[in-house]
């Protein structure tokens, strides 16, 4: 127990220690990784806290609080706070590269920067530096979230911020008076941002480069490479081969094809009639014969629907016995789950309903 209301924890594996923000409280609680107790309570802060995030190497944490627009830093090996600091409207987020703390601002669109190499002098004011992050304040989005929207950019010393209200994400390079780019989210707001590294590195000899990523399917692949310094553009094929294990279990999760049996005579309104069709095995293409829990969903002409039990009537053929009570068109999915085989993954079964006394002949099939 930490008492109040816990909002935000961070893990230091120098200090062996997770630090909690207490809200309510206001207060920073430092839990024994091993002995699972407080070991530590800075109270320093007052009620109000948002986030509490922990610098690379451990040594240093950091805690906002947007209600006093107020900063934290904090020793995780001392357990007491060093530096504290008055900045803009609201900061609530937290973020870190290799050199820099990021602190975002809900009422601001500024983004701040601290040096993490100039920090951990007890009483000194914290050095800081801004840059605009958008036009507008981060907290202008309709819909806001706690999940990260400043992250580090692979490959760089850089950042990528997602502005809300901008509706736009940013990119910046350390050092720049104001982000060199920006990439459009298409007229939505972006909550928050997350980077996939596929960077190529050079690994085991000079001058190879590789990644790794895996590909769902397999197949003839063209791979476009881009340098940008020296400049150069160059496509290449791959060819992908099935990996034995996925086509195995792909194999194995095929549901059952269904293919659809005309009624005889024809379907007319306000007669009943039966709706026929075969279930067979994808990779034998023998008869899915003695299933009991095949079900047809059926959409009638008049829009109604219905959920009917099939019944089996000859090795692998169900049928289901419908009176449609106007002319047009009947849709039937069939699922199994015997079979693997869900409404949605095979097309329906289509079987045309003339009017009353008609005796034209029909016919059903798949669309």
């Amino acid at each position: 127990p930490v008492g109040g209301s816990p909002v935000s924890v961070a893990w230091s594996p120098l200090a062996g220690a997770l630090f909690v923000a207490d809200a309510e409280g206001g207060a920073i609680v430092a839990v024994d990784g091993r002995a699972h107790r407080v070991a530590a309570r800075m109270e320093e802060p007052r009620p109000g806290l948002a986030q509490v995030r922990i610098a690379p190497g451990g040594r240093w944490g950091f805690a906002v609080n947007p209600e006093t627009d107020e900063v934290h830093v904090f020793d995780t090996a001392g357990g007491r706070i060093v530096q504290s600091g008055e900045v803009l409207d609201g900061p609530d987020q937290i973020a870190f590269s290799g050199e820099l703390a990021y602190l975002r601002h809900r009422g601001d669109g500024t983004v701040l920067t601290v040096p993490l190499d100039e920090i951990g002098q007890p009483g000194a004011p914290l050095p800081v530096v801004d840059f605009p992050g958008g036009e507008k304040p981060f907290g202008a989005g309709r819909r806001p979230s706690l999940a990260p929207s400043i992250v580090r950019a692979p490959g760089a010393n850089a950042v990528l911020v997602a502005n809300p209200a901008d509706e736009a994400i940013y990119f910046y390079k350390e050092g720049m008076a104001a982000p060199m780019g920006s990439f459009s989210n298409a007229g939505r707001q972006p909550r928050a941002v997350r980077v996939v590294d596929r960077s190529l590195r050079e690994r085991e000899r000079p001058g190879v480069y590789e990644t790794a990523a895996k590909l769902r399917r397999p197949g003839r692949y063209r791979i476009a490479f881009f340098l940008d310094s020296p400049r150069a553009v160059h496509c290449f094929e791959a060819e992908v081969a099935p990996s034995p294990a996925a086509e195995a279990e792909r194999q194995a999760s095929l549901p059952a094809r269904v293919e659809a049996i005309p009624p005889t005579g024809g379907a007319r309104a306000g007669e009943p009639f039966r709706a026929r069709f075969r279930l067979t095995d994808p990779r034998t293409a023998a008869p899915a014969a003695g299933l009991r829990d095949v079900r047809v969903l059926v959409q009638l002409p008049d829009r109604r629907q219905d959920r009917r039990r099939a019944v089996e009537v000859a090795p692998g053929t169900y049928e289901v016995e419908l009176v449609p009570r106007a002319p047009g068109v009947v849709f039937l999915w069939v699922e199994s789950a015997a079979q693997r085989l869900a409404f949605h993954q095979a097309p329906p079964l289509v079987v045309e309903v003339t009017p009353a006394g008609d005796g034209g002949e029909t016919g059903a099939g798949e669309r």
